[in-house]
């Protein structure tokens, strides 16, 4: 039996000095990531806490095929 391959992308994101264009950005980028079948995971609690998109920590998407 063929092992699930997991890809995971990082997105990392800040709240605070940002141009609200590349805030916008970011946050599309994540929910089409979302759409597209990844799954948010947070980078603490071994990414099984439910954090907040902007909080200045790195965003980490999964998606097991």
């Amino acid at each position: 039996m063929e092992k699930a391959k997991t890809e995971r992308v990082v997105l990392t994101v800040f709240k605070t000095k940002l141009p609200k264009a590349i805030y916008d950005r970011d946050f599309a980028r994540g929910k089409k990531a979302a759409e597209d079948g990844w799954e948010r995971k947070s980078p603490y609690n071994g990414g099984r806490g439910d954090v907040p998109w902007f909080e200045g920590f790195d965003s980490v998407h999964e998606k097991t095929s």
